[in-house]
């Protein structure tokens, strides 16, 4: 598929500079508990406020822009 045959993603965000580990499942298509993973395992960086655990928009939107095209 072409990028630009992609279907618009549509994510609901609350707080601009990090996302929640719900919101970045979603916009990078996989499961919560991968994403969970990925930020146990390093791959994915995260901060913590207060228990909750954020990752920066700035780095998803990075990771989608270098992803190739399937």
């Amino acid at each position: 598929m072409h990028p630009s045959e992609r279907p618009e993603r549509r994510v609901v965000v609350r707080n601009r500079g990090f996302a929640t580990s719900v919101e970045a499942a979603r916009f990078l298509g996989v499961t919560r508990q991968h994403v969970a993973k990925l930020i146990k395992d390093g791959q994915m960086p995260a901060k913590k406020f207060g228990r909750a655990v954020r990752v920066p928009w700035a780095w998803l939107i990075e990771q989608e822009r270098c992803t190739p095209a399937a």
